[in-house]
Order: C-alpha cells, then structure tokens, then sequence
C-alpha cells in the first residue's frame, strides 16, 4: 500500500496522506461532517509534521460527486489556510462538473487564499503539477495512492 496515513474513508469520499500531499477522493455528496474530518487533518497535520513544511492537496472530484451546501462552502473555505498548493481535478464535462468547478472557484475567490490553486481536467495533469511544484511524493506513488483510494470506495465498487 502507498498510502501513509487514511484520515477518512467513506461511501463518498477518501481523505488520505501520502507523503507530503493530502489526497481528497469524492465521488459522492460533499457531506459537512466530512468536510469538518478534512479540516480536522489538515489543521493537525499543519500543527504537527507539517509545521513550516509545505503541504499540498491533491482533491478529485468525480463526475458523480455533488458540491457542499452553504454550511459546506463554509468549511472547505478554511481549508485554504493550511495548504501551500491546491490542485483540483473535477472530471466530466457536463453541467454538473461545471457546476462543482464554479462552486470551487468561488470558495477560491470568496476566501482570498494566498496559496496557489491549480485546476486540471485529468487526475494525470494533477498529479503532475504536484511533482513540477515540489511535492516529496513520486508521481507513481501518488497515482498508485489515488487508485487505492477509489477502489475501496463503494460508489466506485457498486456498492450500496
């Protein structure tokens, strides 16, 4: 296994660390109380290993996933303060995957981050921004650690 540490790990979603990137899987709803679990491990891990040490978030969402409610928005804004780089992969691209982009540029925007932010249309362009940027992890470890995470997920697996 390629994953060093799974913060969360759902019917919608899969928080995991690998190396110095915090991987964000959604396939499902954006739930709240899964987004307090993500700002939960990125405020920990902030004050912990990663006290003046970069940290990146490498958050992919699915075609099937569905942006966060006000409440949510909310959350995930905060997230912005923990991260050195941000990259995002919304796949598809019909209304709802422009719909979750919108909402993520909004929480962008609304926010004021410093940090830098990156949109990709493939998980492969993310993670090689990750890797052009610095991250410690390999590009084979993180491609190996997202492919992890989505087979353990239900929705992934045609579960209930």
């Amino acid at each position: 296994m390629s994953i060093d540490r799974i913060f969360h790990q759902g019917r919608d979603c899969a928080v995991a660390l690998q190396g110095d990137v915090l991987l964000q899987i959604w396939e499902g709803p954006a739930h709240n109380d899964v987004l307090r679990i993500v700002l939960s491990a990125l405020q920990s891990l902030k004050r912990g290993p990663f006290a003046g040490r970069k940290l990146f978030v490498l958050h992919v969402v699915a075609e099937t996933a569905s942006p966060p409610d006000g409440q949510g928005r909310a959350i995930a804004a905060k997230f912005l303060e923990h991260f050195d780089l941000h990259v995002n992969v919304t796949e598809g691209t019909g209304f709802r995957s422009s719909l979750i982009r919108s909402a993520i540029v909004g929480i962008l925007l609304l926010s004021g981050t410093r940090a830098k932010n990156e949109v990709t249309p493939s998980v492969d362009a993310g993670i090689d921004k990750l890797v052009a940027a610095g991250c410690h992890a390999t590009r084979s470890e993180l491609t190996e650690a997202v492919r992890e995470l989505r087979e353990a997920l239900p929705v992934r697996r045609g579960g209930a």
